[in-house]
């Protein structure tokens, strides 16, 4: 993806009930991606999860303005997940 001429390369993690570990995750993610000289955007997206992955996501995206959440009504599975990315105009 393009934004004002600068290149933006799209990570898409799709992600179903892990909010016990989505924080550390993120934060692994986040520092592998920071010390590269490109511009990132983080995509997840939430696959029908029933604990709280939602409101984990909401949280870091207040940290962290690269962050995007997308809410699937149920769990597609994660080919449909990442494809959601592709068929929706979303990146």
């Amino acid at each position: 993806m393009s934004r004002g001429g600068v290149m933006v390369i799209s990570i898409v993690v799709q992600i179903d009930n892990e909010a016990h570990k989505l924080i550390q995750f993120h934060r692994l993610l986040r520092d592998s991606i920071d010390v590269l000289r490109h511009t990132f955007e983080i995509w997840y997206v939430n696959d029908g999860s029933t604990d709280d992955t939602g409101e984990v996501v909401r949280g870091i995206i207040r940290d962290d303005h690269r962050v995007h959440l997308i809410n699937l009504s149920r769990n597609y599975g994660h080919q449909a997940a990442r494809l959601t990315m592709t068929s929706s105009g979303y990146s």
